[in-house]
């Protein structure tokens, strides 16, 4: 063929593309015009495939690729009602209906069609079968690539679905690589990453696995976003927290196995799972195990139970600041004979203490902040005879409160009276006198001393309850 007639060939083809994306485009695609503007182009691209096969480049996108959008438009004018009937039906198959007579003839209508969709129900059915993994992963990676659109599946799921046929046809590599042009689609959507690190896992990967996870921990959506952090923390936690042998899934913290341990009924089980999304998605790390260990106190039987022990397992060896104050706020609300071990891990605390702003409850009101975290220990070295740290923490609490609660004065003074009545007297004697205080502290004072005056007058002598044996 002369060179004049070839290039004619394709400015003629062209032309009638022109034309017919412009028929399309009026919004006319039930009329006559416009089909015969789609089959006038076919005729002019189809001569155009022998040089494509040829490997001679005539127009872009190439022949084949214009072949398919012409066709597929030309089906749809012609039967526009339906389009997706069978993807429709596709979404209702399962692994049970193989031998299914209308599945049967569905499957050889969708293999003949000339309608892309059809080719989409097809893949849809082959994976809910359960079965032609690799045609099902062709099937749909040429229809997204193709860049049809369907009213049931957006681009991200189909790609999901195609990096699900591929593991299940055993092609790890092009499901890493369809993970991988999800994440350049939706970047914040974190199942994507999850699953990429898994499969790497699969495959024996961890090096790579490894490299992926920290490149997740330093995107601002794992920065910026508590839930997106919370499942990546937990994306290598196969196992129980607090039997560390069990494995669940990614979302959960704890196996069915160590609840039974402490008889939750079912409602008691669904709170406490509730309880821990809500504490690892919602609350902020810096402020979450206080968060829990707070709000266990409001919680009663079976489930403070299970969240003291859930807290103390997960958390006792740990050696961040916050994570050790939880431990000790925890042991602070329990049994007496647990006493020691608060002070332990509060004092642990204290040798690298991190500020910790108020933690509120949904209505606003404090669950916990520095005045709670002070008068509790307050009360746990008085209740364990250590009245000198008893008092520190006191005068903690006047400092957090601008010494605008007199309570917390009052509160010191009773300690000083354990310790003998005269330095209570001292020390009451020693308040009234400070200028710095406010008349309403001052007044209590005085009160108080009067009180102090009346212990010594009887010779007061603070005496300790016997320990039970």
């Amino acid at each position: 063929m002369e060179r004049n007639e070839f290039k004619e060939r394709i400015l003629v083809a062209e032309s009638a593309i022109e034309n017919a994306k412009e028929a399309l485009m009026s919004g006319n695609d039930r009329f006559s015009v416009t089909l015969s503007a789609i089959e006038f182009a076919i005729m002019n691209v189809k001569p155009l495939l022998k040089y494509e096969n040829d490997g001679i480049h005539t127009i872009t996108p190439a022949p084949s690729e214009w072949m398919k959008f012409l066709k597929q438009k030309h089906y749809e004018i012609q039967d526009p009602d339906h389009l997706y009937d069978n993807v429709n039906f596709a979404q209702s198959v399962s692994s049970i209906d193989n031998e299914d007579s209308e599945l049967t003839e569905v499957i050889e209508k969708c293999k003949t069609s000339n309608n892309a969709h059809d080719k989409l129900a097809l893949a849809i059915i082959y994976k809910n079968l359960g079965e032609n993994h690799s045609e099902a992963a062709e099937l749909l990676k040429s229809y997204i690539d193709g860049n049809y659109i369907n009213p049931f599946y957006t681009k991200t799921q189909m790609l999901f679905m195609l990096a699900e046929l591929y593991k299940n046809g055993d092609n790890p590599a092009k499901a890493i690589n369809t993970y991988t042009r999800l994440l350049k689609i939706a970047p914040d959507n974190v199942s994507i990453y999850i699953e990429l690190i898994e499969t790497l896992n699969e495959i024996g990967r961890y090096d790579l696995a490894a490299k992926a996870l920290t490149a997740t921990k330093n995107t601002t959506y794992y920065k910026e976003s508590a839930p997106f952090k919370y499942m990546i923390d937990n994306i290598m936690t196969k196992h129980c927290l607090l039997c560390k042998t069990e494995k669940v899934r990614n979302e959960f913290l704890v196996c069915d196995s160590c609840k039974s341990k402490f008889d939750l009924s079912q409602d008691e089980s669904d709170f406490i799972e509730d309880f821990l999304q809500k504490a690892y998605t919602k609350v902020g790390s810096k402020e979450r195990l206080i968060y829990m260990s707070s709000s266990s106190e409001c919680v009663l039987g079976n489930c403070r139970r299970f969240l003291n022990n859930f807290i103390l397992s997960v958390y006792n060896n740990s050696r961040e600041p916050l994570d050790v104050l939880a431990v000790a706020t925890t042991y602070a609300r329990m049994h007496a004979a647990e006493r020691p071990l608060a002070i332990k891990y509060w004092e642990l605390f204290l040798e690298s203490p991190t500020d910790l702003p108020p933690i509120t409850n949904r209505i606003g009101a404090v669950l916990y902040s520095k005045w709670h975290l002070y008068s509790t220990f307050a009360n746990i070295y008085d209740a364990e005879y250590q009245f000198d740290k008893a008092i520190q923490m006191l005068k903690k609490c006047i400092e957090v409160d601008a010494g605008t609660n007199s309570s917390d004065y009052i509160r010191i003074g009773d300690v000083y009276v354990k310790i003998d009545t005269k330095s209570a007297e001292e020390y009451y004697l020693k308040t009234i006198e400070d200028e710095n205080v406010t008349e309403d502290v001052r007044n209590r004072c005085k009160a108080a001393l009067a009180d102090v005056r009346e212990k010594i007058q009887r010779g007061y002598v603070y005496r300790p309850r016997k320990a039970k044996q």
